[in-house]
Order: structure tokens, then sequence, then C-alpha cells
């Protein structure tokens, strides 16, 4: 194969940035169906791992642009993982954090280190860090090399030792397998392309330089959008292919407690069919009876029975995912729903799916691949509402670093750093009670319960739930509207506080005002409650 310059594959590229959003988002496509009627399945959910933790906190830091922030902060330079305080991520135990996810420490490839000659994404460097300087190209981490630590992070006994520390303090350690695709410049791709999907057999040269590399081998793709074209795509129809990137996913749950893994709906045999079936079919590669995940979690989990996989899922394939071994999935439907404003649909999303399922889901306001809250939402009150909702419900806690200051300017993956901007101190102080708040037992051992706000026209505007745990109560109530929400809700379980006869005593935590109501008019009538827009209440009652 003729060797790989910049110049050769960077023929009129797509802004990755662009595409990472693109193939997340999905613009126009509610669900895989859309594409592939056959795909979705709404038969009950066989859940293979119960939860062992409910509701989990999540923090996920982009470990590179971390890094640097973290030499910039104590004046060492080309800081490396291991040599990060610790009281770093003490500070996020306090606050109930469980596990930290480190993405992107991977070795990744000297093409995408060189992205930076192509004009589309020096724009789009320019658009959203005015500043950046070619010192701040650091390159995307989804186009791994190989399974061995980034050397500008580390190496892998200083992550496993890493991870120690962390387990020391009640965190573990989340690592990415970005299983679709390799970087165009692995060495596999020359020494055993048969490893990767290849160009159907009879195709004239040269290749269309937007599909394939020079040598045939596939560039990594979606069945939606074009290829990517810094990234080559593996053949899990080839049982050495399957072999391999076990080898590696094993490799990954080694140095970690949880995997994330990368675009993972990719990797079942009906995505695979009907994205390459005529480069499978001219390959002579017949579909394998069984799916990569569920052969794959099984065997890592007989290894490591306490590792925790992570799907990023989209297209309604979750409950497939869940159903071959995956522990959380995330919930990018329940994103797209707070982000349309309307009380209604959110209410729905979260009233049609089962508890077990909540429980399964990952719940983010933002996360790498996304804006920032705070931009996405439109303002910071929605971008408050939402994370309220989100991290109210059952399900993992996911965060994003920078969530909590309130910044608002994204982090792009190929950089080491965003926009410098002030803390917003609004949001800090919201978060520092909704963290607080929520790391109480009844959040994660309790029992949930969607609730109805009636008794007024303006109650469709508020969603309601509540929480109890040993006598430990909660109601939430968010008016997810730019208008006023109000409305009863009834609490069947309120009962009068001690010292009183016929009074619940309501403390609410975000204000620190407290209340008490008539239990007979709580727990028939229901709790009045009069909300701004996009004000969230939080209620311990008796």
């Amino acid at each position: 194969m003729t060797k790989l310059t910049c110049s050769a594959l960077f023929i009129t590229l797509i802004s990755l940035a662009t595409c990472r959003i693109h193939y997340r988002t999905i613009d126009g496509i509610d669900n895989f169906e859309t594409g592939m009627h056959d795909m979705k399945s709404n038969s009950p959910l066989n859940y293979q791992n119960e939860v062992s933790e409910r509701s989990p906190m999540m923090y996920e830091y982009s470990t590179r642009p971390f890094l640097y922030e973290m030499s910039l902060k104590y004046k060492q330079p080309n800081m490396k993982l291991i040599n990060v305080p610790m009281s770093e991520f003490q500070r996020l135990a306090d606050l109930g954090v469980t596990m930290i996810w480190m993405m992107g420490v991977w070795e990744i490839g000297e093409y995408g280190k060189c992205r930076a000659t192509d004009e589309d994404l020096r724009k789009s460097y320019g658009t959203h860090l005015p500043d950046y300087t070619f010192s701040d190209i650091i390159g995307s981490p989804y186009q791994v090399l190989d399974y061995r630590i980034n050397p500008s992070i580390g190496t892998d006994e200083e992550v496993l030792l890493f991870k120690n520390k962390l387990n020391a303090i009640g965190i573990g350690l989340m690592l990415d397998f970005v299983p679709n695709h390799s970087a165009v410049d692995s060495s596999w791709v020359e020494s055993n392309s048969s490893l990767y999907i290849n160009v159907p057999r009879g195709t004239p040269k040269p290749y269309d330089p937007y599909s394939y590399l020079p040598n045939g081998v596939a560039n990594g793709k979606d069945p939606f959008y074009s290829a990517w074209l810094d990234t080559a795509q593996w053949n899990y129809w080839n049982p050495a292919t399957r072999k391999l990137q076990f080898e590696k996913l094993m490799k990954v749950a080694s140095l970690s407690d949880g995997i994330r893994c990368d675009m993972s709906m990719l990797l079942l045999n009906d995505v695979i069919e009907k994205t390459w079936s005529a480069q499978l079919k001219s390959g002579g590669w017949s579909r394998p009876e069984t799916e990569f995940w569920g052969d794959s979690i099984k065997k890592v989990k007989e290894r490591y029975p306490k590792i925790k996989f992570l799907a990023e899922v989209y297209w309604n394939l979750e409950r497939k995912l869940l159903s071959l071994g995956f522990d959380y999935v995330y919930d990018k439907s329940l994103y797209d729903e707070l982000t349309t404003g309307d009380a209604n649909k959110v209410r729905s999303h979260i009233a049609s799916m089962d508890y077990d399922y909540l429980l399964h889901s990952a719940n983010f306001v933002e996360n790498h691949d996304e804006d920032r809250a705070r931009s996405h939402f439109g303002s910071i009150e929605k971008s408050l509402a939402a994370v309220t909702v989100m991290f109210t419900i059952p399900g993992m806690r996911f965060n994003y670093h920078g969530q909590w200051e309130g910044k608002s300017s994204r982090l792009l993956v190929q950089l080491r750093r965003s926009v410098n901007e002030a803390v917003n101190q609004e949001t800090v102080a919201f978060y520092e009670k909704l963290i607080k708040i929520i790391d109480h037992d009844v959040f994660h051992l309790g029992t949930w319960k969607m609730l109805s706000a009636g008794g007024s026209t303006e109650a469709d505007r508020v969603l309601a739930w509540k929480w109890n745990f040993n006598n430990e109560k909660r109601l939430i109530v968010v008016s997810y509207s730019d208008q006023e929400g109000s409305g009863a809700v009834v609490l069947d379980d309120a009962t009068p506080h001690e010292g009183s006869t016929d009074e619940v005593m309501f403390s609410e935590l975000l204000s620190g005002v407290q209340y008490k109501r008539s239990t007979k008019e709580v727990t028939s009538k229901g709790l009045f409650v009069l909300l701004k827009p996009y004000q969230s209440q939080i209620f311990k009652y008796t």
C-alpha cells in the first residue's frame, strides 16, 4: 500500500467536528426504523445485568485538555495523568461521583494529528476558539492507532496505578473502546487488510477516495452519512477481526472499572448488513450467528465481574444493546425531547419507559459530542431545569467537565482548550445545591414514581415525581416551560410531622424555605405548586 500522506487522504475532507455531530444527531431521523424497519425490537427487555449501584454519578474529562488545564494550574509543563494531585478527584468523590470517564487516552494516528492542514477544520477551530494556535491542535482521539496509552498521557502502568488511586477514594475509572474503526495509519491496514471491509471485487482503480483507501480498505462510516476519512472500517463478519477486537476489549478492561463503547450499535449484525452488504457479499463473508457484543461482554465479565459497560447508542437500539449485556445506554431521546422545551413530550417519554429501563439509562445535558448545555438549551434557566429532570429520575447521572461551572463554549475533540470564560456563578450555586441533594440515599436506593399535576390550566407545564426510602420522601416538580406552571400534586404517602396531628412539613431544599400543609388536603387534593418559567423545586416532606 502506498504510504498515506495528509494531502493524499485530506482531499475535500469533511470536518470531523461536523461529522461527529451529524452522525450522533441524525437530523430528521427519529429512530433507526426509518431506514431499517426490521431492526427495532418492541419485545420485553431481557436485561442481562442487574444494576448493582443505582443511579451512579459519572464525570467525564477530555483527558488531554484536562492535563493541559492541570499543567497551567500547577505550573508543571506536560503533566501526565499520574501526576495530577488526587485532591482534584477527592473533591468529586466528596460530592458523590463514583465513576470518572477519562475520554481519549489511547494512542492516535499521525494522520489525525496533521489534520490541521485542512482549511475547513481551521475555519471550525476559528469559530469555536478564535485565538487558537497550531499548538492547540492535538487531533481527534477517535481514530485509535492501538490500545496503548497515549505517551502525552502516560503509560499503561501509570494508568493502572491511577485507577488504583481512584479506587482507594471510592471512584472507578472508565476508559474508551472505539470498536467500529481504527486510524487509517494503523499497521493492520497494510499488514492484514482482510480484517477490514474492502471494496467489492472487480471495482476498477482508482477507488473512490471518499469511501476507500488506496489499497481498497473502506473508510469507517454509519449507514446515514459520508465516510470518516481518517478511519478504516473493521470487518466484524471476519472471525479473525472479532478475535482481535475482543483481545483489545480485554486490554481496556484490564486497565479500567468501566468501558464506554463508541457508536456501539454499528457493530450489530443488522446494521453491518444494511451498511456493508455489497462489500461483504463480494468478499464471501457470511453473517455470524451471534452478536459481537453478546459474546464479548459475557467473556469480559467472566474475567472482570464488576466491570460496567456504557453504550453510546441511538436510533432506538438501546434495548437491543441492553439485552446483549450493556449495563447502561445513552438516553439521547430524552435529551432531544428536553431540547424541544415541550413538557408534554418530556413527560410522555419518561412515562413510556419502564422503571428497570430507566435504571439502565445514562442521562446527560452535555458531553464532548454535544454543545454545552448553557448554549444548547438557549438559557441558563432552561439548562438547569433540564439537568434537574435528568438527575432526579432513575439512571446514571452523566456530567461533563465544565458543566458545573456553566461553560458555554464547546471544546472540540481536536483541540486542547476552549475559550477562556468566566465561571457562571448562578450555575455554580445551583449545582452545588443539586449535587448535594441527589447524593442522598433516597435518590439511589429509593423507590421512584411518576406523578401528575392537576387543578390548573397551567398544570401540563409541570413535571412531577417522587422518591421514597426508609421514610425519607422527596417530591420533585419542574415547570418545563418558558411560562409559569402551576398545579396540585397528590401525595398519598404524606403524613403529619412530629408534634402535629394534621400538618405535613415540606422543606424546599433548593431555597431552604419550609411550608406546612394539611395532611388531608395534600393526600386528597394535592400540594399546590406555583413555579416560574423553568423553575425547579425539590421538597423533603413527612
